[in-house]
């Protein structure tokens, strides 16, 4: 679409339309080698105001729109490890399975376990009395595309068979968005040592 100074209030709906392309368009419609063109000179100084501060506004609303979304999808991503734990601790493989992909793989103080060795590790602890509470501290979340890796310190409360401990990891995680969902492909634990006094 050719953009010209009478519809510039409108370039906010194209950029938030979504289209990469939207700023490339304005800037090389307001440019001819680099200078501003001739057909885009206001010689009202009101008019070269108005015009700037409107493209001003329209830049800023399209990055803070761009942040949102960033900020969105960190949460989501979050809330697929917060999933997956929430399934661990209930003893669940189906809600496990449910914030994983296929060929999922942890890394757990040194070994390489999948979904089937997990679930083997869990198996014997339905048999007697187990509960689990989990506490996950988000340290950074970095979404690129349909990729994200999220670092984060996990304590968790636990219970079994009336034996109580506490146990802290530091670990990280890579997940890929299936859909709209994201999923937890690799997680790597690292025990963290009770520190001494």
């Amino acid at each position: 679409m050719k953009l010209s100074p009478s519809n510039f209030f409108n370039w906010g709906v194209y950029l938030n339309s979504g289209d990469s392309n939207s700023i490339a368009a304005i800037l090389q419609d307001l440019t001819v080698n680099g200078k501003i063109s001739q057909s885009f000179t206001f010689k009202q100084p009101v008019m070269r105001k108005l015009f700037l501060l409107s493209l001003f506004f329209i830049v800023a609303s399209t990055c803070l729109t761009a942040q949102i979304q960033k900020s969105q999808e960190q949460a989501k991503v979050n809330q697929a490890v917060t999933g997956f734990f929430a399934g661990l601790a209930a003893l669940d493989t189906r809600i496990m399975k449910q914030h994983t992909t296929k060929d999922f793989l942890l890394l757990e103080d040194g070994a390489v376990w999948n979904m089937d060795t997990l679930t083997s590790k869990l198996n014997p602890l339905k048999s007697g009395s187990f509960s689990r509470t989990n506490h996950l501290n988000f340290i950074h979340t970095e979404v690129k595309g349909n990729t994200a890796w999220v670092a984060y310190n996990n304590s968790a409360e636990m219970s079994v068979n009336g034996q109580k401990k506490n146990v802290q990891w530091l670990e990280s995680a890579v997940l890929v968005k299936e859909s709209k969902d994201w999923k937890v492909q690799l997680l790597h634990s690292t025990p963290l040592k009770p520190k001494k006094n």
